[in-house]
């Protein structure tokens, strides 16, 4: 039998309004007997949950449940042959993500555990203010918080947050008459006041995502589009590169090779016909990239959205990454990209000084959306780029993508072959 330990570390902290020992949440009821709740989660298809009078009983109980797991751990290998079969299963849909059976049924038993909560608006909001203070937010933040929430949680004081729709905020915000900064800064402070009741499992979809954005119809300009032959135009320049440098000093002229002189190459072949966004581009490691199932995995820490997703690897841009992987590649780096932002940039404006050209802002992104619009359609081009595309921005692309399923084809059978030029100048 294993043996328990506690180990050197203290096994209780906080955390949103709850004490967390030995990995179970006990928090403190509003009742004048037993006021302290222990969650132990999901046992036998049942939630269970004991009241104790002191949070030492709570905390007691929670050990030697603990205690009890480990110590029976040796158990979970007595497998029926349908278990064996499901875990195998289970292992093969995980193994694109790289996340193993037990990281996900731990990730699952932490996030699914329901809770009870007021479910008004007006509970839920004052829950939320309370989780703010304690979470030791700015005082000017948790003021705005106070003054934006205070007049929405009046007006939808015993409302159910289920019920509430994008409709009713919109002509809440709506009746406030102030300009579209103001109607912005209140939009915002819902919109994470929602997130908050989402991340309870109370609503599914949070209301805000669809309220309209006033006078944003107004002056929006186009997003910008690259044509297919100045995407080309700009990969094949950047594919072809000069090998060594002589810069004059005081003291005479030196030399020196230009290390990774095709990084620009691979990072606007990667933005072009991936989709990924330029700081994910350059927060990408090779670990990140399958060539097996073409695939390229974001992570959560490295994506915009803090959600992790998998973006599918054309068979052109698979051949550029191969290429660069076998001749230039940093052999000490886990990135891909091993420059950074400052650099790339400093590359990118060069090459396009020599182009007579002027970067477009966003449109490696907006360019992949719209040709892989035009070419594969829209279910797989909206899970391609990561997140819910605001409507106004997918009705551009729509625009865009019309007649351009020829050029979609052109767009995604490019690759540029990369050459060194050997240049000396002093």
């Amino acid at each position: 039998m294993m043996a328990y330990s506690k180990g050197k570390r203290n096994p209780t902290f906080q955390k949103n309004g709850f004490i967390i020992h030995q990995g179970y949440r006990i928090r403190k009821l509003k009742f004048n007997s037993n006021p302290y709740q222990l969650d132990l989660g999901v046992i036998n298809g049942k939630h269970i949950r004991l009241r104790f009078n002191t949070v030492d009983e709570a905390k007691d109980v929670a050990l030697q449940k603990r205690i009890e797991i480990t110590n029976s751990g040796a158990s979970s290998l007595n497998f029926t042959e349908a278990m064996k079969k499901d875990s195998l299963k289970a292992m093969s849909i995980l193994k694109p993500f790289k996340l193993s059976l037990s990281a996900c049924a731990e990730y699952y038993a932490k996030h699914n555990t329901s809770v009870d909560y007021d479910n008004t608006i007006e509970g839920l909001v004052n829950s939320f203010l309370k989780d703010k203070k304690v979470s030791g937010i700015r005082e000017k933040t948790y003021e705005h918080f106070i003054y934006t929430l205070t007049h929405f949680k009046n007006t939808f004081a015993d409302l159910s947050a289920e019920v509430i729709t994008h409709s009713d905020l919109d002509n809440y915000l709506s009746n406030w008459d102030n300009a579209p900064s103001s109607r912005k800064a209140r939009r915002v402070s819902i919109g994470t006041f929602f997130n908050y009741v989402k991340d309870k499992g109370i609503i599914e979809t949070n209301p805000t995502s669809r309220v309209k954005k006033k006078s944003v119809l107004k002056d929006k300009k186009s997003p910008s589009i690259w044509k297919v032959d100045e995407v080309k135009l700009i990969l094949d320049s950047a594919s072809v590169r000069k090998s060594e440098l002589v810069i004059a000093t005081k003291s005479g002229s030196y030399s020196r090779d230009v290390n990774n002189p095709f990084e620009l190459y691979l990072y606007l072949a990667i933005g072009f016909f991936s989709g990924i966004r330029p700081d994910e581009i350059l927060r990408l490691k090779w670990e990140d990239i399958n060539f097996k199932s073409k695939q390229i995995e974001i992570r959560s820490d490295t994506a915009k959205e803090r959600k992790p997703r998998i973006v599918e690897i054309y068979p052109n841009l698979i051949k550029i990454i191969k290429d660069y992987q076998k001749d230039f590649a940093i052999s000490n780096s886990d990135y891909v990209i091993s420059i950074g932002k400052g650099a790339i940039r400093y590359r990118r404006t060069q090459l396009m000084k020599e182009l007579g050209l002027a970067w477009k802002q966003d449109a490696m992104r907006h360019s992949f959306a719209t040709y892989h619009l035009a070419k594969y359609g829209t279910d797989k081009t909206r899970r391609l780029l990561g997140h819910t595309v605001d409507q106004i921005m997918w009705e551009y692309y729509i625009g865009y993508a019309e007649n351009l399923e020829q050029e979609g084809d052109r767009y995604f059978e490019h690759t540029s072959k990369t050459k060194l030029v050997k240049s000396v100048r002093a």
